[in-house]
């Protein structure tokens, strides 16, 4: 739809119905006469009439009132080319006047006078086609009767009637354009917004089509670098245990260790990828089960311990606890391991990373709340924490540090080693089994990581009568 702001409006587009007879009503009281507002086809919008006594006796001959109205309907469509108003004679020797209505150029309707009698000249012009049975004396006593309006009356009031409707007219010019600028403007606003949500569609097929190029390229990854690397690695095991054609010397033992070392590495570095790859796009299955807590947490430690190069670092259990929960005792393994894994490498030398499994039972507060009442039972947790007395953090850093790829010190990370994947991995790990992760630390002083799931409730056993 187009809107023209400088579009042709008529008189009952910029007036209201009840202006206009309000108009008519007040003026037609104050002068005693009749007047009527048409618009330029010569259709009525507003009126107060007054019939005269001599109208209304020529009335009562049937073919009297037929010319009578033939003779109206004539005088009401608006002349353009008339120069101010127009006085029009009718058969009973009355007067009507006319005044074509202008604004802004516009021909937009017409206003009629009357009937009035002329203060000059007689009606005997139109009473010279009267129908025969009229009484011309009687008629003429009746026009006698009528309000009397001169020419230069007629100008004053005609003044008068066209300055009040065009303020009219120009205030309700002014709301149309207000209201088309309104409408001009949220029809704009949507034909923005279809363009706006054309280019988020065409975005999202871009996205889509990059998200299928990426599983094709992982899938590609899966298969050109880690069967490669898996060769690498055995053969490497293979040489190193003396099956490739003889003992090694040290040296050669050295370099071949160091091959294996690297490619057990190059491949974690891979199945990393694609295991963040996998968990953000969701094509990944959990296979939750009942397992005390425990369990994971102890598996967890004691491949840290095969695996830290960390000597330095003592890692110790602390409070423990037989809680049973719900989860994928894989995924969450690796949540815990990786926590635990990261404590080590930025703990300082001789210093200590501890873990710690506790339970919990609160209210539910902040988001936890919506949709409790005030007298809801507490919400029961299993919460494991790893404590390490390292290098800490800053409080911008702690907001930012499960976002994949984020490394928090370039320097301290590159001395590490690793691609800032393994938290965003364990925010993953813990969400896909109903839990959450949060970090509390203090910069120089170490970090404390909590990872918190809901505690399996132990069905109460029926006793014995």
């Amino acid at each position: 739809m187009s809107i023209d702001l400088m579009q042709s409006a008529g008189i009952e587009d910029l007036a209201s119905a009840d202006d206009l007879e309000t108009l008519c009503t007040s003026f037609g009281s104050l002068l005693g006469v009749g007047i009527r507002i048409v618009d330029a086809e010569g259709r009525g919008l507003a009126s107060h009439r007054l019939l005269a006594d001599a109208c209304e006796y020529l009335h009562g001959f049937p073919s009297m009132t037929g010319e009578c109205e033939s003779f109206f309907q004539r005088i009401l469509k608006p002349d353009g080319d008339a120069d101010g108003h127009v006085v029009h004679h009718c058969y009973a020797g009355l007067a009507y006047a006319t005044m074509p209505l202008h604004y802004d150029g516009d021909l937009l309707g017409n206003i009629v006078l009357g009937p009035f009698r002329p203060s000059r000249g007689s009606g005997a012009a139109g009473q010279a086609e009267l129908t025969s049975g009229v009484d011309r004396a009687k008629l003429e006593t009746l026009v006698e009767r009528t309000r009397s309006i001169s020419a230069e009356g007629l100008g004053r009031i005609f003044s008068a009637v066209v300055t009040l409707l065009l303020v009219i007219l120009r205030m309700g010019h002014k709301v149309m354009a207000t209201g088309l600028a309104h409408t001009l403007s949220v029809e704009e606003s949507y034909r923005q917004l279809l363009e706006k949500n054309k280019e988020l569609e065409d975005h999202q097929r871009r996205l889509e089509e990059v998200d299928r190029l990426k599983s094709n390229l992982l899938a590609t990854m899966s298969h050109e670098l880690r069967t490669p690397l898996t060769s690498i690695i055995g053969y490497s095991d293979m040489l190193a245990s003396g099956m490739g054609g003889g003992e090694l010397t040290e040296d050669q033992l050295g370099y071949v260790s160091t091959i294996a070392e690297k490619g057990e590495g190059l491949l974690g570095t891979i199945s990393t990828i694609l295991d963040v790859a996998s968990l953000e796009s969701g094509r990944f299955e959990v296979e939750r089960q009942r397992t005390p807590i425990t369990e994971i947490v102890e598996s967890a430690v004691h491949k840290v311990k095969e695996a830290s190069p960390r000597r330095d670092v003592k890692l110790e259990l602390g409070e423990l606890s037989s809680a049973v929960v719900v989860v994928d005792p894989e995924m969450v393994g690796k949540a815990i391991y990786q926590l635990i894994d990261n404590a080590m490498k930025f703990s300082k030398p001789g210093g200590h990373v501890q873990v710690q499994v506790r339970e919990l039972s609160q209210r539910p507060k902040g988001d936890e709340a919506v949709g409790y009442v005030v007298m809801a039972p507490k919400l029961n947790w299993v919460e494991i924490m790893v404590c390490d007395y390292g290098v800490g953090m800053p409080q911008e850093i702690q907001k930012k540090i499960f976002e994949p790829l984020f490394q928090g010190d370039d320097s301290v990370t590159r001395r590490h080693g690793g691609l800032g994947l393994g938290l965003a991995l364990v925010k993953h790990y813990v969400a896909a089994n109903e839990g959450r992760v949060r970090v509390e630390s203090t910069e120089g002083e170490g970090s404390t990581f909590y990872i918190r799931f809901p505690r399996e409730e132990e069905p109460e056993r029926p006793s014995r009568g």
